[in-house]
């Protein structure tokens, strides 16, 4: 998939699966779900993103799953903003993902983490590999019974973990 504006936009619905997608050259999200609930997302590239690589925002109960989230192999920052993104969305699990090469872009600060959630409550971070990236591996800010464990994070340029109230 090689679009304009987001690769996928799910908007309002419930139980969407995104599976085995290729979505490259976007000039804002990758995937972008909106006041969606019971999503899984699995098994997707996303490569050279205008904005995130995965948002969602409003949005519950979802399976972030075995997605490759920036090119692991080039040194170039190819995701213009966090590997995956959270506001707002409750009771996700991010497990098994593959984040690398994101950027914090001029003049914005708290972006091109690896993996970002805020204001998302009951969220599970397991198993998930980030590497070259722009501001801290994992952020989690104003969340709350979030469970980070098992992660393997390299070379993030501010801190490889970090929380805030």
């Amino acid at each position: 998939m090689n679009a304009d504006g987001y690769g996928i936009f799910v908007n309002n619905a419930n139980s969407a699966t995104l599976k085995n997608n290729i979505i490259n050259g976007t000039s804002h999200y990758g995937t972008y779900l909106l006041k969606s609930a019971n999503a899984i997302l699995k098994e997707n590239l996303i490569l050279n993103t205008g904005s995130h690589g995965i948002f969602a925002n409003a949005s519950k109960n979802l399976q972030i799953i075995a997605n490759q989230i920036g090119n692991m192999k080039g040194a170039n920052h190819n995701i213009n903003g966090d590997g995956n993104k959270l506001v707002s969305s409750d009771d996700a699990v991010i497990y098994n993902n593959r984040i690398s090469n994101t950027t914090t872009p001029v003049g914005t600060i708290n972006v091109g983490s690896g993996i970002q959630v805020v204001n998302s409550d009951n969220t599970i971070l397991r198993q998930n590999t980030i590497y070259n990236v722009d501001w801290d591996g994992i952020r989690i800010a104003k969340s709350t019974n979030t469970k980070v464990f098992d992660n393997d994070i390299h070379h993030a340029t501010r801190v490889g973990a970090y929380a805030t109230a």
